[in-house]
């Protein structure tokens, strides 16, 4: 029905669907659902970087010695290494500081003197 509508052959590769997505977009009144449809997939990207670097982040966290990691720990290392600062913009000495405010009771007083 809509390769009637845009003149397309019978082809079933991807270039077509994708002018298909595209005509849909480019006239929504004609096909109003496959419209938002279209628009949905035209964001997609089509590429597995993403995905190939995910497991491969998993593969350096969960080796045969950490194979007993459970799923939350593991997802919350994964998501530290994703979402960490770099350590050339990390400020070492503001993060020191607020180890040191924020110890239990105080015990690690570091540049203090003992009395």
């Amino acid at each position: 029905m809509i390769r009637d509508v845009i003149g397309l052959q019978r082809t079933d590769d991807a270039s077509s669907w994708f002018s298909v997505l595209q005509a849909a977009v480019a006239d929504p009144d004609l096909y109003p659902n496959i419209s938002i449809i279209a628009k949905v997939i035209l964001c997609f990207d089509a590429s597995n970087a993403e995905v190939e670097r995910g497991c491969s982040l998993y593969n350096r966290l969960k080796t045969k010695i950490r194979h007993r990691l459970s799923v939350n720990e593991l997802d919350r290392r994964i998501r530290l290494c994703i979402n960490a600062a770099s350590w050339k913009s990390f400020q070492y000495d503001a993060a020191f500081q607020r180890w040191k405010k924020n110890s239990l009771r105080g015990r690690y007083n570091i540049g203090t003197s003992c009395k």
